[in-house]
């Protein structure tokens, strides 16, 4: 796993960040287990985590090229 903006592919910072948003999704819903808070551990919400978090890494880089095509500073 790699941290370093600069130096890391794009897909490898996609892959990074969706596995960080995947491990934020279960950590949450075991916090929302033992806080007492009245909501419960739910294993269904870890999986929508995990999709949610691979169906935005996906689509980041599906939409990359568009992105840099027509995104891009002018005059590079």
């Amino acid at each position: 796993m790699s941290f370093s903006i600069g130096t890391a592919s794009y897909r490898k910072r996609a892959a990074t960040a969706a596995l960080a948003a995947a491990l934020f999704g279960v950590l949450m819903e075991f916090l929302q287990g033992i806080a007492g808070t009245g909501r419960d551990f739910d294993p269904v919400d870890m999986v929508a985590n995990l999709i949610g978090a691979l169906l935005g890494a996906a689509l980041i880089l599906l939409l990359r090229p568009l992105l840099t095509k027509y995104l891009a500073p002018a005059g590079s």
